[in-house]
């Protein structure tokens, strides 16, 4: 988000450029290549990747370049609510009802859209991530913990 930010500024943020649609114009150009920039020029980072970057139905190529320069540059932490998918759909169905990006959108339309966009992540992250982590009832320090005991394995 903060690298998408940056390069959205004079379009009046990542927000407004999602509310607008300008951001799907600007990922179609060149959204994704930011995130892939970073992976070629910095080491020793950590990244947190959205969601929509590595499984964007819009743009399911450019994800896919993401997903395999992360794979291949990174230890890819993936953080979900919890193993019960239907938990996890509640989980995030409260938390997003209170974003700024879907403010506007009715409660229906917002919990078919958190239904969606949940379901795809357990297969993907599957293939995609090194650990999985489930973050219900865990503090920061305790999600901090997990990924500490994991890299030092």
């Amino acid at each position: 988000d903060e690298i998408g930010e940056e390069a959205l500024k004079a379009h009046g943020g990542l927000d407004k450029a999602t509310k607008s649609g300008i951001i799907k114009e600007f990922i179609k150009e060149k959204g994704y290549s930011l995130i892939n920039e970073v992976y070629e020029k910095e080491k020793g980072f950590v990244f947190d990747l959205s969601g929509g970057s590595v499984s964007s139905r819009t743009f399911p190529e450019a994800s896919e370049v993401v997903r395999k320069n992360a794979k291949k540059n990174s230890i890819v932490i993936g953080l979900f609510p919890s193993e019960n998918i239907e938990e996890s759909i509640n989980i995030l169905m409260e938390r997003e009802k209170e974003g700024a990006h879907f403010k506007e959108m009715n409660h229906p339309e917002l919990l078919t859209k958190v239904d969606k966009d949940t379901r795809k992540f357990p297969p993907l992250f599957k293939n995609f991530c090194n650990i999985i982590i489930y973050t219900k009832g865990k503090s920061p320090e305790q999600i901090a913990d997990e990924v500490i005991a994991f890299l030092q394995r």
